[in-house]
């Protein structure tokens, strides 16, 4: 079963890892695809998890190779649990707000 609903790759960096390359294995983790490049970055931001502020880092990413329109990949969890099935596709930036916890409002940067 495909997963349905709005997936923007993100996760915690490892200790070895830079900002750089987490955002390049989340995505590679999260679509199943290796073909992603650091544009830009974008910022960073500070939020709030009940008394834990964790910092996030933002990144606009290019693609080194063709995608399709839409595709199937797992996100694997490290196989600390069950895959998770999800479908991916574009959408236009101008959709974009539909982001969940506010990363579309980010998209504004891109244009800048």
């Amino acid at each position: 079963m495909t997963v349905t609903g709005v997936q923007v790759p993100a996760g915690t960096m490892r200790p070895d890892e830079t900002p750089y390359d987490a955002v390049l294995r989340e995505t590679r983790e999260e679509t199943g695809r290796d073909c992603f490049a650091v544009r830009r970055p974008l910022g960073t931001a500070e939020y709030a998890i009940g008394d834990d502020v964790h910092e996030r880092h933002f990144f606009e990413l290019t693609t080194t190779a063709p995608l399709p329109e839409r595709w199937e990949a797992a996100e694997e969890h490290d196989g600390e649990a069950p895959p998770t099935p999800f479908e991916l596709f574009w959408i236009p930036v101008e959709q974009g707000h539909v982001l969940a916890f506010g990363l579309g409002a980010r998209l504004a940067e891109l244009s800048s």
